[in-house]
């Protein structure tokens, strides 16, 4: 049996698929996605609001999601990226 060996992927010039992909989804999808996420993780707490700190310093509005879950390890991060969370 063959062990499958993941192989970190190189990604360059996918601004367009990224904008095409904002611009086809609905106004507010990606809040969506990052609530379910949380929420398959076994989220108990999740915060959506401003990051305080990078107005205060920057004068610049970011969104920050937090939340409680147990997240992804290096390995399992390595494997979503290079497979596109399929």
């Amino acid at each position: 049996m063959r062990v499958a060996t993941i192989v970190p992927m190189a990604v360059a010039g996918v601004q367009h698929l990224v904008e095409r992909a904002y611009r086809e989804s609905g106004e507010l999808q990606y809040l969506r996605e990052l609530l379910i996420n949380a929420m398959e993780a076994e989220a108990t707490r999740i915060e959506f609001g401003p990051e305080w700190m990078a107005v205060e310093h920057a004068g610049v509005y970011r969104l920050m999601v937090a939340d409680n879950c147990k997240g992804m390890g290096p390995e399992d991060l390595l494997r979503f990226l290079n497979t596109g969370g399929a």
